[in-house]
């Protein structure tokens, strides 16, 4: 078998062991010196089950260094159990089935620009992963090609499709983002370009992109001062919670809402719901979005 074949076989293995199972998912408020302090809310939420294998630290929103290499990633994700906890903001039965905005009152407000990290949160593998690939220093051409040597995720493609023939977000005006720390700009500009969702490509549904190395507050700076959207109208879906390449809890301190999206998953329906329904609240009741709300990875 050669590797073209083995690496279309190992997502073919990991299609079938993507059943339902449970997991949790906790919203823990930024400290000043840890990293889960106040909860605002528990809810167990429906995730797949992972795959045997789990990428890499590196790529979108946990690479270091340049010419694709990696160090580092998002593997703890830090702070310990919730000190207190307010009411549920959503439940299970919300979170696994309907629109995306099931819970969200018709009143609530929504964020104005939806953000969202690229390696190991809306696909798979994470592009420093792909040395194997001609032109791999350099970034050159032909480089990875869509839905072969990079997939969507599973959570990300439905995300993606429901956003896209949602009523209630089209009408919504709301905005979506990139903020990729990715060492392959080049690779990662030509995926958003070939990936297409209801026959529009990914690159015309995404209004803003940043996408370069550093730390992910620069990216939020320019998408800021870019889209005219203030931090408390954004949210925010990454792999990579903490430490020196974690983007989740430095975002949050900005006042963006963030989610962590944790391997081998990376972004799921029902992590963004639960999002969706912790942002319609926390304004509501003028809470404090300097917030993580965090998924618990997949046993595997």
């Amino acid at each position: 078998m050669n590797a073209k074949e083995r690496r279309k076989a190992e997502r073919a293995a990991k299609q079938e062991a993507y059943e339902v199972s449970k997991t949790t998912a906790t919203t823990s408020k930024i400290g000043s010196k840890t990293t889960a302090a106040d909860a605002v809310g528990e809810v167990a939420v429906a995730a797949p089950v992972a795959a045997p294998a789990s990428h890499g630290g590196g790529g979108a929103g946990s690479s270091g260094g340049g010419g694709g290499s990696s160090t580092g990633g998002d593997g703890s994700t830090g702070g310990g159990p919730a000190a207190s906890a307010a009411p549920e903001v959503a439940n299970a039965a919300t979170a696994s089935s309907g629109s995306l905005f099931d819970g969200v009152p018709s009143d609530a407000p929504l964020p104005k620009l939806i953000v969202f990290d690229l390696d190991a949160t809306l696909w798979e593998p994470e592009l420093y992963q792909l040395r194997h690939l001609e032109g791999y220093q350099k970034c050159g051409k032909p480089g990875p090609v869509a839905n072969t040597d990079v997939s969507l995720t599973e959570g990300g493609r439905a995300v993606l499709e429901a956003l896209a023939t949602d009523e209630r977000f089209v009408a919504s005006g709301c905005k979506l983002a990139v903020a990729s720390r990715n060492t392959k700009g080049p690779w990662a500009e030509q995926l958003l370009k070939d990936f297409e969702i209801q026959s529009k490509s990914l690159d015309e549904r995404i209004m803003f992109k940043e996408i370069y190395q550093g730390e992910k507050t620069k990216h939020f700076s320019e998408l800021k001062t870019k889209s005219g959207i203030e931090y408390n109208d954004m949210v925010f879906f990454d792999d990579a919670l903490n430490g020196k390449f974690g983007n989740c809890e430095k975002v949050a301190a900005l006042g963006v809402l963030s989610c962590h999206t944790p391997k081998p998953d990376g972004l799921t329906v029902e992590l963004f719901k639960l999002t969706l329904n912790t942002y319609a609240k926390l304004r509501a009741e003028g809470g404090d979005l300097a917030q993580v709300v965090k998924g618990e990875p997949s046993p595997g």
